[in-house]
């Protein structure tokens, strides 16, 4: 009796535990999610510079990907690096979304701007040793045009002491107009990995968070 009682408990806190980890994400896909949130909120002046470094921290290999020197945002010949964001606290992050909300090139309002984002599996080449997460972003303008922006990345990954980070971004974009012509797959470059389609298993919202 007592020996039952014992296996029936143990199941039960096997599905305890189980339930602790709802999504049981492969860890480069969990590296994917962090920096493709931490992106979008930088992108959108809701974090400072030196926040989103510090919480994509262990995701990049630096030595290859210097985002320090990367243009964060910028309209006309007005272009901010990640440098030139150093120190500066989120008062003065709101006061260059300001200055980029008054620009005649901003396609939409950022308060009301609907981001998804789709996370691929893991993509693994032995021969080279490189794993690789795909993304594909879908963000809808309310600037009266109908207009769809879709963002594909692809996220390269090598061990770098052990452990696996990003060490090269291949980008992909395409826009869709009011005459809903686009086909995705002709237009984006990186829907393939070997010829098949990437398979998508995690969804965010990566302005508020949620999936």
């Amino acid at each position: 009796m007592y020996k039952k009682l014992y296996i029936v408990i143990l199941v039960i806190l096997i599905g305890i535990t189980g339930c602790n980890k709802p999504n049981n994400l492969p860890e480069e896909v969990e590296k994917i999610v962090k920096l493709e949130s931490n992106n979008y909120q930088l992108w959108y002046f809701n974090i400072t510079y030196d926040q989103y470094k510090n919480n994509i921290e262990g995701v990049l290999d630096e030595s290859s990907i210097n985002k320090d020197d990367e243009v964060i945002f910028g309209h006309n010949d007005e272009k901010y690096k990640g440098k030139d964001l150093i120190g500066l606290d989120i008062d003065q992050i709101k006061e260059y979304r300001a200055k980029m909300k008054k620009s005649v090139l901003w396609l939409y309002d950022i308060d009301e701007l609907k981001v998804e984002v789709q996370i691929s599996d893991v993509y693994y080449d032995e021969k080279e040793d490189i794993k690789y997460v795909y993304t594909l972003a879908e963000k809808v303008t309310n600037n009266g045009k109908n207009m769809v922006l879709y963002t594909n990345f692809r996220y390269s990954f090598k061990q770098i002491d052990g452990i696996w980070k990003v060490f090269k971004i291949d980008k992909s974009s395409a826009s869709q107009g009011e005459d809903n012509t686009i086909q995705l797959y002709d237009e984006l470059e990186y829907l393939y990995h070997n010829g098949e389609p990437i398979s998508f298993i995690k969804t965010i919202n990566p302005l508020t968070g949620g999936e």
